[in-house]
């Protein structure tokens, strides 16, 4: 998807910033630069802090279906004596491999701005397979 368009206001305030950057010694620049990167920072941090609140209500939101999912899955696995597993290939390099778990997602609706769908998790089992006992009775 492409990027919209810049607005009057953003082309003026890039045009500022630019002559503002041009008028400052080299030191002022570093220091600018610093600025504008703690700013992005911050806006990326909140940004980052909506989203994982959003996530939260959605698992709340859809807890119903989550346990719906849990204990449907938890039945088909002890009914036909399966597992859900995770591998790597035989020259996989197992370096730096850690916190292993396998993780059941649902489809919800998309984050508030984006098109299509999102993802929550509904199980996450720690280790590379899921039985039925792994799954809590609901």
């Amino acid at each position: 998807m492409p990027l919209p368009a810049p607005t009057p206001e953003q082309l003026e305030a890039a045009r500022e910033r630019a002559r503002k950057w041009e008028a400052m010694t080299p030191d002022e620049r570093r220091a600018y630069s610093k600025e504008l990167e703690a700013e992005r920072q911050a806006k990326r941090k909140a940004s980052a802090e909506r989203y994982a609140a959003w996530k939260a209500e959605q698992k709340t939101k859809h807890e119903g279906r989550r346990k719906d999912l849990e204990r449907e899955l938890k039945a088909l696995l002890a009914k036909y004596g399966a597992s859900i597993s995770a591998s790597v290939g035989a020259g996989s390099d197992t370096h730096g491999i850690y916190d292993e778990s396998i993780e059941v997602s649902m489809l919800v609706d998309a984050y508030p701005g984006h098109t299509g769908r999102d993802e929550i998790t509904a199980i996450e089992v720690t280790g590379w397979s899921i039985s039925a006992s792994d799954l809590k009775d609901k």
